[in-house]
């Protein structure tokens, strides 16, 4: 839960080395893109944070912001599981 007491989920993408922020724009314009559509059946993405800690690329990965949505996730609606 954020300051503001919006509900969000925060997806972390470890060993985030093949999609590097700043080693490909393309990722940077994905996450910008990502960010502005909007749609009923598409989670919003809130903001990300990327982070490597020190030398060891083990250590880095990307945090995903994202809506929170109360009803469980896809593979347990489709699936049953």
């Amino acid at each position: 839960m954020l300051r503001d007491g919006l509900e969000v989920a925060i997806r972390k993408q470890a060993n985030a080395r093949p999609n590097r922020y700043d080693e490909m724009p393309e990722m940077r314009r994905l996450i910008h893109l990502c960010s502005m559509l909007e749609h009923k059946n598409i989670v919003k993405l809130l903001g990300y944070c990327h982070e490597n800690r020190g030398f060891d690329t083990s250590n880095e990965f990307l945090l995903l912001v994202e809506e929170y949505m109360a009803n469980g996730n896809l593979s347990n609606f489709i699936y049953g599981t």
